[in-house]
This record gives C-alpha cells, sequence and structure tokens, in this order.
C-alpha cells in the first residue's frame, strides 16, 4: 500500500492531515504537525510523542484535513469499533460474481455505507491485513478486486491445515515436555508414541538418533523437531530425548541399537526359528554320529550361564588309560550355511557379554534351548576324544559328530568343591584336573607364557530403572581350580582340531601368536611378583596371527597350532570351523576353500573387533555409573590402587591397579613412584553420558613436584582418559561372567583364547 502516495498530490500533505505511518516495523496513526527540513515531516502519535518521518513511510493520507489531535484518536476507537474482518468476507462474496474493481473510498461506501474519514481508513485497514478476499488489482489510485472462489476455498483449506498443524505442534510440545517430567513407569509406552498421533514425528527422530539413512527432507524435519524443543540437534541429543520421553529405556544404550546389537532378531530369522522347531532340517551327519549317550558328560559353567556350549567326559580305557573326551555343541546341526540364521550370526559375530546380561548372536529361543547341551536331554554334538601321552602331548586324537545325554550341570564353585573334597562321588573330575594339570605341564615346557591379573566383575541390577544398581568385585580366574580345568581342555580341543585340519589340509581359521621377547630374569626380578610382573609379560606380547592354509605356532599357548573351536553357538569363528570339519568328517569338500575362508575370517575378525569396542563403551558407561554414585553418596570416598608402571612418566600418566575393584586404568601421579608402591585414589571426575572418569591422589596426599616435566600445578587435567584405552584388554571377549572382558593379558580365558592375541 506504499505506492498510494505515487497518485497522492504533495499538496495532501499539510499541517492537519491524518496519515497512517511505518517506523521500527510499526503502523500507527498520526498527525501532520509541520515540515522537518526540506524532506521530513513532524508527526504526533496518538500518544503525544512526536516523530520526524519521510513522506516514504506514509502508508495511508486519509480524505479531508484540519484534524486535531482529539480528532485523531475518535478515528482510531471508531476504526477498532467497526473494522471486523467479517464484514470483508460478506463483500467479497456479495461481488464475487460481478468482477468490480474498488477503491478505498468505494469500498468504504460498500462496506460501511460511508465515505467518512473513520470508514476509508478502516477499509483501508481491512485490505491492508486481508490475505485471502481481495487482491490489488491496480496501483494509481490503489483498486481491488475479490478473488476467484477457487483461489479463497484453496487458501482457506491451507489456513485450516497450518492452524491444525500448529495446534498439533503444541500439543506435540506439551506432550514431550510432561512425559520428560514423569518417573519412567508412568511415561507413556513406546507403543503408544509408535502408533499414536505422533507416531511419524517418532520415527524421524529415531532414524536421526541411530544415525540411519534419511532423505534430506526428513533429515531437516528431525532437525526442526529438535530445534522447536530447544534442544542441540544431533543423535546423541535426539537419543537422550528419547528416553527422556519414555520411547527407550533409561541407560539405553544407543551404540549398540546403532549397531543392530539387540536382542530383536530379523523377521526372517523368527521365522526360520519356528521352522527348526516343528520342522527340523535333515541331518547329514546322522548315519556317522557316535553314540554317546552312555558316557557321564558333565557341563561346568557360572550359574548364570545360558548358552551351555561345550561339557566334558571321561571314558575310561582299561589299564589305567583313559579317553578324554570334549564335547561342543552342533548348531550347524540346525542351521544350514547361507540361511537367514547364519547370515545373521555372521553379521553379528558373536554374543556379547555385558553388566546388564547377553545380547546372542542366535536367537535366545535356539542358543539357549535347542543349541545348548541340556541336562537329561539328548543332544548333538561335535566330540573330540584325546589320549594324552605321559609329559601332556597328544598321543591319540579322535574327532566325530555325536549324539551325548549330559548327566550334570555343575557350577565352578561346586567343582572347586569335588576337587577340593576328593571322595569317590568326584573320581572323574580330579582325572580331568590332573590331565588339565599335566597339560599346562606340558605346555609351559613348550613355552606358554602363564600369567594372572585380577578380573573386573561388573554386575548392573534394574538396568533400566531410574537408579539402577551397579557393583563392581573382583574375579581371579585362575584361582579356581575348576576354571584353569575348563580352560586347559578347550586349549586341547582347540588344539587336536588344528592337528585334524593340517592332517586332512582342511582350511580352517587357524591362530597363532609369534614369540615374544620375554623380560630377563633380571628385569623381572626388579619388579614384585603378581600384578606388576604381570603387567611387564604383557607389554612384551605380540598381537595374534592367522591362517586358513595350515596351523601357525602359538607362542603364548605353547602349541604347535590351534583353531578356536569350543564356542560355535557364541562366536562366529567357531562356527566356520565346525562347518568345515563336519564336511570334511562326511567326506564332502569344505564349504569355504583358502581364499574365501580368509577373507571371511579377516571380515568376522574386523567386526567382532568393532563390537567388542561397543562391549567396553558400554562398561564404561557403566564404570562411569559407579563412580558417579559413589561421588554423590560418599564424596570423599578413596580406593587403594598398586603402581603399575609408568606409562608417560615425563606427563605423569601412570598404569595402576585398583586392588578392591579389579579395576586397571591410567592416573595422573605427580610424584616419583616405582612398581609395586601403593597409593590412594579418589574420584575427581565424571562424565555418565561419554563413559569417562578420572581418579587422582587426593590433594594432600603427596608432594607436588612443581618442575616436573610436562606437568603444571596439582591436579592439571590429563584429558578425560577413558575406560575404552584403559580397560578390556582381550581382542575376543568372551566372559561368561557377565563382564565385557576386562579380563589378563596373557593367559587363557574359559574357552581357551590367549588374551596376549590381543
Amino acid at each position: 500500500m506504499d505506492h498510494f502516495l505515487t497518485w497522492r498530490t504533495s499538496q495532501e500533505l499539510r499541517p492537519g492531515a491524518l496519515v497512517e505511518f511505518q517506523k521500527d516495523s510499526r503502523t500507527a496513526l498520526g498527525l501532520l504537525q509541520r515540515p522537518d527540513g526540506k524532506r521530513n515531516w513532524v508527526v504526533v502519535d496518538h500518544r503525544g510523542n512526536p516523530h520526524s518521518l519521510r513522506p516514504a513511510q506514509f502508508s495511508y493520507v486519509l480524505p479531508g484535513r484540519g484534524y486535531k489531535e482529539a480528532d485523531m484518536v475518535a478515528v482510531q476507537e471508531r476504526v477498532e469499533q467497526e473494522a471486523d474482518a467479517s464484514l470483508l468476507q460478506d463483500a467479497w462474496e456479495m461481488v464475487l460474481e460481478d468482477n468490480t474493481m474498488f477503491t478505498t473510498e468505494q469500498m468504504a461506501d460498500f462496506i460501511f455505507g460511508s465515505v467518512e474519514p473513520w470508514a476509508c481508513y478502516a477499509a483501508h485497514r481491512l485490505l491492508t491485513e486481508d490475505r485471502l478476499y481481495f487482491k490489488q488489482a491496480g496501483r494509481s489510485p490503489p483498486v481491488f478486486q475479490a478473488r476467484p472462489e477457487k483461489d479463497v476455498r484453496s487458501m482457506i483449506a491451507k489456513q485450516e491445515a497450518d492452524r491444525k498443524l500448529a495446534e498439533e505442534a503444541a500439543l506435540w510440545l506439551d506432550s514431550v515436555q510432561q512425559a520428560q517430567k514423569l518417573p519412567y513407569d508412568q511415561k507413556p509406552t513406546a507403543e503408544v508414541w509408535h502408533t499414536g498421533q505422533f507416531a511419524e514425528r517418532v520415527r524421524l527422530l529415531v532414524d536421526f538418533a541411530l544415525e540411519a539413512f534419511m532423505a534430506p527432507q526428513h533429515k531437516a524435519a528431525a532437525v526442526a523437531l529438535l530445534q522447536a524443543l530447544g534442544i542441540h540437534a544431533s543423535p546423541n541429543s535426539a537419543a537422550d530425548l528419547l528416553i527422556g520421553m519414555g520411547i527407550w529405556r533409561p541407560h539405553e544404550q544407543v551404540s549398540l541399537i546403532r549397531a543392530g546389537l539387540t536382542e530383536t532378531f530379523p523377521p526372517e530369522c523368527q521365522a526360520e526359528v519356528e521352522q527348526v522347531g516343528q520342522r527340523p532340517p535333515p541331518d547329514a551327519d546322522a548315519a556317522h554320529r557316535l553314540d554317546l549317550r552312555h558316557h557321564t558328560v558333565y557341563t561346568i559353567d557360572d550359574a548364570s550361564t545360558t548358552e551351555i556350549d561345550d561339557g566334558l567326559s571321561v571314558e575310561r580305557l582299561g589299564e589305567g588309560r583313559v579317553r578324554l573326551w570334549v564335547h561342543i555343541a552342533d548348531p550347524t546341526r540346525w542351521v544350514p550355511l547361507h540361511t537367514p540364521l547364519d547370515l545373521e550370526a555372521q553379521r553379528r559375530t558373536k554374543t556379547l557379554y555385558l553388566a546388564t546380561g547377553s545380547i546372542p548372536m542366535f536367537p535366545r529361543a535356539l542358543s539357549d534351548g535347542l543349541f545348548s547341551l541340556r541336562q537329561g536331554q539328548d543332544c548333538c554334538s561335535m566330540s573330540v576324544g584325546v589320549i594324552l601321552a605321559p609329559d601332556g602331548s597328544i598321543a591319540e586324537q579322535k574327532l566325530s559328530t555325536s549324539r551325548i545325554r549330559p548327566a550334570q550341570r555343575l557350577t565352578y564353585d561346586a567343582v572347586d568343591e569335588m576337587l577340593a573334597g576328593g571322595d569317590a562321588a568326584s573320581e572323574d573330575m580330579q582325572l580331568l584336573a590332573q590331565a588339565a594339570e599335566l597339560r599346562q605341564q606340558w605346555r609351559e615346557e613348550a613355552g606358554a607364557v602363564q600369567f594372572n591379573l585380577p578380573e573386573m566383575a561388573l554386575r548392573v541390577a534394574d538396568a533400566h530403572s531410574d537408579a539402577p544398581a551397579v557393583s563392581i568385585s573382583v574375579l581371579d580366574q585362575l584361582a579356581s581350580p575348576a576354571r584353569r580345568l575348563v580352560q586347559e581342555l578347550m586349549i586341547l580341543a582347540g588344539e587336536a582340531v588344528a592337528n585334524f585340519g593340517a592332517e586332512q589340509g582342511v582350511p580352517l581359521p587357524y591362530r597363532g601368536q609369534n614369540a615374544a621377547v620375554l623380560p630377563t630374569a633380571e628385569e623381572l626380578n626388579a619388579v614384585p611378583e603378581g600384578p606388576c610382573r604381570a603387567v611387564m609379560l604383557r607389554m612384551r606380547m605380540t598381537r595374534s596371527v592367522g591362517s586358513t592354509a595350515a596351523p601357525v605356532p602359538h607362542a603364548a599357548l605353547g602349541l604347535p597350532g590351534y583353531v578356536q573351536f569350543s564356542s560355535p553357538i557364541r562366536r562366529y569363528g567357531d562356527l566356520l570351523a565346525h562347518y568345515q570339519v563336519k564336511a570334511q568328517l562326511r567326506g564332502e569338500a569344505p564349504p569355504f576353500d583358502v581364499d574365501t575362508l580368509e577373507v571371511l575370517m579377516e571380515a568376522t575378525n574386523r567386526v567382532s573387533r568393532d563390537f567388542t569396542g561397543l562391549e567396553r563403551e558400554v562398561e564404561s558407561y557403566w564404570v562411569a555409573h559407579y563412580f558417579h554414585h559413589i561421588r554423590t553418596t560418599a564424596p570423599k570416598q578413596t580406593w587403594p590402587a598398586l603402581f603399575l608402571v609408568w606409562v608417560r612418566q615425563d606427563l605423569g600418566l601412570a598404569r595402576v591397579l585398583l586392588e578392591d575393584l579389579g579395576l586397571e586404568t591410567v592416573t595422573r601421579i605427580n610424584r616419583p613412584l616405582m612398581p609395586g608402591e601403593r597409593l590412594q585414589l579418589a574420584c575427581t571426575f565424571v562424565d555418565v553420558r561419554n563413559g569417562l572418569f578420572r581418579l587422582e591422589e587426593p590433594f594432600g596426599s603427596q608432594a607436588p613436584q612443581a618442575d616436573a616435566p610436562g606437568l603444571g600445578g596439582y591436579g592439571s587435567a590429563p584429558g578425560d582418559l577413558d575406560l575404552h584405552r584403559l580397560s578390556g584388554m582381550m581382542e575376543d571377549g568372551d566372559s561368561e561372567a557377565g563382564s565385557s572382558e576386562t579380563v589378563y593379558v596373557g593367559s587363557e580365558n574359559e574357552d581357551g583364547e590367549s588374551a596376549a592375541q590381543a
């Protein structure tokens, strides 16, 4: 409407005229008083405030002249009373068909039946604010014309849609804010969110939080949703919002969800589970399975273990000779290659063991059921029978598919008691323990490196409540004769399978390790026995090597060859070894040649390492949560720590062991220390969200060295030290105990995997 002045003559701008003016994005009615310089005019608004304005700022000049301030107030009050937008709608409906054009004054006469100044100004205001019924059809003078009915109806529909969107957006904002205030058990459920009126918004936020591929417009919509809530638009912020809304559970480990590592399996896998249960595939090995159901088979695990994948038995051959049997679950009996279950297991690569429980490689209905060696039930298995020579080496061996019926499910604690008791009921266990001890001696004579560090056993109860309970204890695996027994016999089975592969020329995922340059006796004697020496040995260990063509020596285990074979329910590499060995036993060509198996194992190991990193991220989160709770409830608590070794003495960075927790970490020490010295550490910083914490000596417990290289005053931050770099050293992570395998490097876990390979 500002072009109206191009039609008005300059003589109308004189003192006493009423004008509508624009200033600072504000529209107001004013009274011209006098010129101000060559171009400007002094205008007084209805409050009596003067303004110096250019004519270009006048958007309408009312008819007439000689107005006073009282007239201006009267006109404004009358316009506020009469300028009803519905009048414009009525006028539009009346003139819609005749295509008439109106000036402002004509519209005033048509609507109000008057061309008095107030009516003209009211018509001007209605036409200025209207975006629906009339459009400007001319400029000099301004004339207006009714919009076509179809255009108006379309615009009304859009306005209604916009109104509904605005109402829905306001309701969404209120719903989210209300949900965030509620305890988790009172929030709307995930199902309510996913199926309700905000389902599309929720889907966008979930995809954004999971860093899924999104079309640009969908990603922009997700960002807009977060910004409307005043939230920084990042995937982690979206994840926090979903947790706050109750769509995800408290303390949800989003990194696992992003990787697709949940207990939920794809529909095609669930369909195969049902088919395996109802119409199992034919057993390709049925004609060759040894019937060993007469053996007394013992399974030995932690009480919490649900995947029972190995068992032991003793076969007495007469004249004091015995054959040791290692029986291993046979999931390949039920899962052929390249089926959905096999492909999903290949994607997952392994079962993850977390402080909150496990995430299985196979659906639990199978891993905890049909695949497991269940007490008192007939089970398909792969059995490795070995007769030991007097020195502990393998004198005879045989591999076969089999049927067994496990007789007893035992815990490590129960077996430890049996071995300590020595009664007749534990005769088999005594024989197995003697064989394990003989095997250990033989391996050590062959150069095996055996050392022990405490393992952190991390437990979380009520993990997805508002107040989970995190506990940390110490697990010393090698202190348990039962654990050593199982470890040795799993290593024995791995050696036997490697021998079989070498004899038969079968491509297998062989594992080895080059010999380390171990510390001299003088170097070892320079540090105390126990964890300090163990860390010194660990630092000399080399990384694992692999082969698919032939066995390679495994220096840390003291073996000429080794294959991981004992955990096919929870490690995909073991499953591949089963496919290969079973085909050879049937007289068929193994499904994978050397090159194909190598490519497959490289991919499997790479993904497995990545997922081990995720396990450690989860562990880091809960350890940080533990320290956060301590800082909240007992802020002055300290922990005794054992100084192990300097990481960077010039920076004051040291590796220490919190002996009461089994936690090995790095901290800043601002004073001289030698391995084996003890100190007290307090937690000075925690970031639970990112799994970070910092441990330092409490102020006053040390003598700071102001001139120490690379150090400022006491407490200068070494950076946020995270558990990913500081705790778990294992490559594969097999702990059935529920921790994410923060185990000693250079020793063997339950399945015979050398931690020194990491």
